[in-house]
């Protein structure tokens, strides 16, 4: 598999400045779950950004779980993206697959909805038990679908 990409430098930027919290952030660590915003242009690339994030993330021994609520551009994503996470040996995963796949520990990143994941703290929360998210990082495509 040949993928030649450039980065823009918008995105370098964008990546490297979230690359520098995770690195400072040890698992457990409650510097980790601070909360980082970045806006990005229509066109700079903000699907590039979010899975460069996403296999960053997953080569530091974290998951990640990207939130995109338009049911097409994640699919768009996922497929996009397959080969790219393939070739970096990151287990990648969609939860419209099947909703276990939030909780499995081997799929380092996952493509999810913002209803994905209330169903998954709901079924924790219905068995009494909160839901192992320790070890992995929420990246939102857009901040207006948690509002």
């Amino acid at each position: 598999l040949k993928i030649y990409l450039q980065p823009h430098h918008t995105q370098m930027i964008t990546v490297m400045l979230f690359a520098f919290l995770v690195c400072a952030a040890k698992k457990g660590d409650q510097r980790m779950y601070k909360t980082v915003m970045a806006e990005v242009g229509t066109g700079e690339g903000k699907s590039w950004i979010i899975a460069m994030l996403a296999a960053f993330v997953a080569k530091k021994g974290l998951r990640a779980h990207v939130l995109v609520d338009n049911a097409s551009l994640r699919q768009r994503d996922l497929a996009m993206m397959k080969d790219i996470f393939s070739s970096l040996g990151i287990k990648l995963g969609g939860a419209d697959q099947r909703k276990a796949v939030l909780l499995d520990r081997s799929c380092r990143v996952v493509y999810c909805s913002s209803l994905d994941l209330n169903s998954m703290f709901y079924e924790a929360t219905k068995q009494g038990r909160s839901p192992e998210l320790d070890d992995a990082i929420l990246i939102v495509d857009e901040c207006d679908s948690l509002i």
